[in-house]
């Protein structure tokens, strides 16, 4: 289900606008979540990285970028995630569904700080 994305600094982790395909938590390294200009919030290991997409029909909602050197993510596929996580391990399912909602809310409320 999951597998491992190296990013270099100053590489675009997402990009506002385009269709999902991976929620990623920070195993190493840090990155910005920018929305034009502004950064509305920074992601430090243990941080999950586009899960907000999930409620969102699929569309990334802002451009992440990795902004220190060896960052490294664990990536989940959505397709994995939908297709087979939830029919194989529906309570995983669920309890991992409820933690994106928490890191989604997390990150939305550091951004209006």
């Amino acid at each position: 289900f999951m597998s491992a994305l190296h990013v270099e600094e100053g590489n675009y982790i997402l990009k506002r606008g385009e269709q999902a395909t991976f929620v990623g938590i920070l195993i190493s390294g840090a990155a910005d979540v920018m929305i034009g200009d502004i950064k509305v919030a920074t992601l430090g290991v243990g941080d999950i990285i586009g899960e907000i997409a999930l409620f969102n029909l699929g569309v990334r909602m802002a451009d992440v970028l990795c902004n220190a050197p060896n960052t490294m993510l664990a990536v989940l596929e959505l397709r994995a995630l939908s297709d087979q996580l939830a029919v194989q391990h529906p309570e995983l399912a669920h309890k991992m569904m409820s933690i994106f909602m928490h890191s989604s809310a997390r990150t939305l409320q550091r951004s209006v700080k």
